[in-house]
């Protein structure tokens, strides 16, 4: 079993971070990236894997008219148990398949859509374990907001239907991790956000 400490250094959206990992336990290879001056590591075989694709953000000038254009060619129609979040600046989560994979519209003004590279989120599901399992590994994989701060338990946010937690990869792509296994996923987390 190795032992390796790390420190990630980059710049994401403009802004330098750094993060430290000690005592990723036993890896098959550790690597010092070129890109940014990122270290990079592959896990053993307990490492955290993604589940499926879940839903990925669409910004859109007008979220009404949007779905009628959504619905009339794609067929995509609002998913039933998430409808109370599509108030406000909550998504409406429309899909094919019943919920199984999503989209959720979002209302941005015309300059929110004229760059929607920056503003797409792609949203991973994983069971309850699973979700837990990337939260316990956050301070181990050193992962940064859109703004370039290190992403910890306290940023994980509770949807009251669901957790997701939000990170960007090293070129400000941003990610979300996000479980509806609410209840066990609560438990797991009321024991890491001390």
């Amino acid at each position: 079993m190795s032992s390796v400490h790390a420190v990630r250094t980059g710049h994401l959206g403009g802004q330098a971070f750094a993060c430290g990992a000690a005592g990723l336990g036993s890896t098959k290879q550790a690597v010092v990236g070129s890109v940014e001056d990122l270290v990079y590591h592959t896990m053993d075989d307990s490492a955290f894997n993604v589940g499926s694709l879940d839903h990925v953000h669409v910004y859109v000038p007008n979220r009404r008219e949007a779905l009628q254009w959504y619905e009339r060619v794609l067929g995509l129609k609002p998913v039933e148990p998430y409808q109370e979040w599509a108030v406000e600046n909550g998504p409406q989560m429309i899909s094919a398949d019943g919920g199984n994979t999503m989209i959720a519209l979002f209302e941005a003004g015309p300059a929110a859509t004229d760059t929607p590279t920056r503003l797409a989120t792609i949203a991973f599901r994983v069971d309850a374990n699973g979700f837990c399992r990337f939260v316990q590994r956050l301070d181990e994989v050193c992962i940064a907001d859109d703004k370039g701060r290190p992403v910890t338990v306290h940023d994980v946010v509770d949807h009251r239907l669901a957790f997701s937690i939000y990170f960007c990869d090293p070129y400000g792509n941003r990610y979300e991790i996000t479980t509806y296994d609410y209840e066990q996923a609560y438990d797991c987390l009321r024991g890491q956000a001390t």
